[in-house]
């Protein structure tokens, strides 16, 4: 059951497992909005770029060129259009996992039967996905690639948890009402039954994880070239040098 909560969770894809999976640092406290955009230090320092365009440094409006206003301009939609990226990815995996628990309760002729397991997995993933939108607002957290493998692995081992304690008692209840309309519990049969059923939610999983991984690799490699953007950015604009976001 643990390879087949991994592969579940993957579809539960968050800006944090993206860091993660992308090996990349988040270098300040990055909030996106559609009235601003602010890139934050650590040491309260806040570069905002407001829906004008204009730039306000450490409190203090910065003039630029056309050339450089044109530069943060690109660079700021660039950004602000990526957080919705990540979001659609992450709702396409939960809504993809919750048909897939559909279909297999479906095999079994018991359409509800893994509804406390949906349940938790989609209380699970907003509590995750609450870190980090919430009313269109899109916020990542400075960190380094370690942190982010650090916290997945800790949110990991509670998913795997949750997730494996609410299939089983699903899955139980399910085939010991359905054994019982057949004569009797009989648990040497309902051990074979569990596990072939868990062997068929695991392949249904990996079946949509080659695709999942492509449109991940997809936004790494749309994160490079942000990055690469950031760099010309600062070329452009020195003073904006200690706002970078990401190191790669």
């Amino acid at each position: 059951m643990k390879s087949t909560i991994i592969v579940a969770a993957s579809l539960l894809f968050t800006p944090m497992l993206f860091a993660a999976q992308c090996r990349i640092d988040i270098d300040n406290d990055v909030n996106v909005s559609a009235e601003h955009l602010e890139i934050v230090e650590s040491d309260g320092s806040k570069l905002a770029i407001a829906s004008d365009n204009s730039v306000t440094l450490r409190g203090e409006s910065l003039q630029l060129s056309p050339e450089q206003q044109q530069a943060m301009e690109d660079y700021k939609q660039r950004l602000a259009d990526y957080g919705p990226k990540v979001k659609k990815l992450t709702d396409d995996g939960l809504a993809l996992a919750l048909d897939i628990v559909d279909d297999i309760a479906a095999s079994i002729d018991a359409p509800t039967a893994f509804d406390d397991l949906k349940a938790a997995m989609t209380d699970y993933f907003s509590g995750l996905q609450g870190r980090y939108y919430n009313q269109g607002d899109f916020t990542i957290p400075a960190a380094s690639f370690d942190e982010f493998i650090a916290q997945w692995d800790v949110e990991m081992d509670q998913a795997k948890a949750l997730f494996t304690s609410e299939f089983f008692e699903d899955a139980f209840a399910a085939m010991s009402a359905k054994m019982d309309q057949e004569g009797g519990l009989n648990l040497t049969q309902m051990a074979d039954d569990m596990a072939k059923l868990k062997a068929k939610l695991e392949q249904r999983f990996r079946e949509h994880a080659n695709q999942l991984k492509q449109d991940k690799d997809g936004l790494c490699e749309e994160l490079e070239g942000l990055k690469q953007q950031e760099q010309e950015l600062h070329r452009k604009i020195p003073e904006l040098e200690n706002y970078r976001v990401f190191t790669i």
